[in-house]
């Protein structure tokens, strides 16, 4: 059988190729034009209700390197309404590997600050509040925890794990569900803690993974 030449497997595709999408259809009248479009591909696995839903949430990340730079990102591209995070940390070389952010201009300046300004590219019609020191530093933190709707917590830090602990228990008896993910060498582990499953798990010990 002779070999198929590169002129008679080529297909020609056009627009017309491909059915069009229907534009979204959001009650929210807070959103732009632009965020708008962005959520035009979400149509096809998120129903309305789900986007509007996500409209109207507010979620707080504890924590923007590795995995809370990834959380951010995909948090923000869904639509989320609102978002607060913390990091007190400053990007180094040694981020420069996996930290959505980390950039060699951006060596030596605050994650979270960096964040902001990456996010507010994204989508700028979302509600951010940057705190730029650790979690659990002011105590206005918790205040701030009971105004959200879940809460992640990608922290790599211990200095202050007893004020994080007991923040998130009295977030979770309020209702609040944590999503705790840690890392674990080269892979992650996720805990989803809830008022149901509190107490199931030491803290101390499961953050302490290796």
């Amino acid at each position: 059988m002779p070999l198929l030449t590169k002129k008679q497997v080529t297909v020609s595709i056009s627009r017309s190729t491909f059915p069009k999408m229907p534009q979204p259809s959001l009650s929210v009248a807070n959103i732009n034009q632009h965020s708008a479009a962005a959520k035009i591909r979400y149509h096809l696995i998120l129903t309305k209700d789900i986007q509007n839903k996500l409209l109207n949430t507010k979620v707080a990340v504890i924590g923007c390197g590795a995995q809370g730079s990834y959380i951010l990102d995909y948090l923000i591209r869904l639509g989320v309404n609102s978002i607060v995070f913390w990091d007190g940390d400053n990007y180094s070389e040694s981020n420069l590997n996996r930290q959505l952010g980390c950039t060699e201009k951006t060596i030596g300046q605050n994650k979270a600050k960096v964040q902001y300004e990456r996010l507010k590219e994204i989508n700028s019609s979302t509600n951010l509040i940057v705190k730029d020191y650790y979690f659990g530093d002011n105590y206005k933190d918790y205040d701030e925890l009971l105004k959200v709707d879940c809460i992640f917590l990608a922290a790599d830090y211990y200095y202050n794990i007893s004020k994080i602990r007991e923040l998130l228990r009295q977030a979770i008896l309020q209702g609040i569900p944590v999503i705790d993910c840690p890392a674990k060498s080269f892979g992650g582990l996720i805990y989803i803690e809830t008022k149901n499953d509190l107490g199931h798990f030491d803290y101390e010990t499961m953050r302490s993974i290796e």
